[in-house]
């Protein structure tokens, strides 16, 4: 009867189905200046209240694992998260943001990278990740480098998927 697109849509795809009638939704994404039905998740609230936790277990040094930026998506999820450090009066570092494509390996590799190029009392105590994915890539990579987590560094994701409620299985 329909389709629902699921995440990022390129705009050529949505012409496609727009010039064969297909009806469709688009999920989690939107593409601007069409009149293309679509549903979103209130990704600044949640990324504002997933941080906001992380604030309120003590966290004062958070850095951001984000998304590609030309994603509403990821912009909104990043206002969130920079919402909360500034209504708790907690300024932002820019080395501290790492970016990835919403998969596991690129959150590995950020974090990889990051790890590998600064020292343990440069970095910061919890990362907020706009999606789950990313999130467990950042995971693996720290216990990779011999780090705990939650123990050595907090890391929250955005999303909720089924894997993430056992992040057990990541841990050193």
């Amino acid at each position: 009867d329909g389709i629902l697109l699921v995440g990022r849509v390129r705009l050529e795809y949505v012409q496609l189905l727009e010039g064969k009638n297909v009806p469709f939704v688009l999920v989690d994404h939107y593409i601007p200046n069409t009149n293309v039905n679509y549903v979103l998740s209130d990704g600044r609230m949640g990324a504002y209240n997933g941080t906001q936790y992380l604030i309120d277990n003590g966290h004062r040094n958070i850095g951001l694992l984000s998304g590609p930026s030309d994603l509403v998506t990821v912009n909104e999820r990043e206002e969130g998260f920079r919402s909360a450090l500034d209504k708790n009066g907690i300024q932002f570092n820019p080395k501290w943001r790492l970016e990835g494509n919403f998969e596991f390996e690129s959150g590995k590799q950020a974090m990889n990278k990051f790890l590998k190029g600064t020292k343990p009392g440069e970095r910061p105590t919890a990362f907020f990740a706009v999606n789950d994915l990313m999130a467990l890539g950042a995971i693996q990579a720290c216990k990779d480098n011999g780090l705990g987590v939650p123990e050595d560094v907090s890391i929250m994701g955005f999303d909720n998927i089924e894997v993430s409620f056992n992040p057990g299985i990541y841990r050193s």
